[in-house]
């Protein structure tokens, strides 16, 4: 009889962990209630332009600081140009028998890498994520994304 009450019990007292845990934050949610954040992109005066732009526009309700001071995430962004070398073919084509013409073109491409950490006390930081690729509006785009899915933001 004890043992049938026992096996009564044991779902309910198993069910409440899993109700309690659903309530909670999910895990890896960082950006999750942040409010206030910093910029950084050493300078880039234009970058930063951008990005703080694109998060504006995107109306999460962040605040975005002047200085690192208070921030609860910094945004540190760094542009880089990299160029590429092709060659392009030299229209009309040589007569039969010489050699084809080409000229060399440098393709600057536009990009950059990212990183969004907290800061700490000693100037330590806790790094949350490290991005790479297109330009500072690219990098934008990924933390207002981040953002909106842990805040639940559509």
């Amino acid at each position: 009889m004890k043992l049938s009450a026992a096996l009564l019990l044991l779902p309910l007292l198993l069910s409440t962990p899993a109700i309690s845990q659903t309530n909670e934050a999910a895990p890896g949610s960082p950006y999750k209630g942040v409010k206030r954040i910093y910029v950084d992109t050493g300078g880039d005066s234009k970058s930063r332009d951008k990005i703080v732009k694109k998060i504006a526009r995107a109306k999460t309700g962040v605040e975005i600081l002047e200085s690192p001071d208070g921030a609860e995430l910094v945004l540190a962004f760094k542009r880089a140009e990299q160029g590429s070398v092709r060659d392009v073919k030299i229209t009309p084509p040589p007569a039969v028998g010489q050699p084809m013409r080409t000229r060399t073109i440098y393709q600057a491409t536009k990009s950059g890498e990212a990183t969004v950490y907290v800061p700490l006390e000693g100037g330590e930081r806790r790094v949350l994520a490290t991005w790479s690729g297109g330009p500072a509006e690219k990098f934008a785009s990924f933390f207002v994304t981040k953002y909106r899915q842990a805040n639940g933001l559509k």
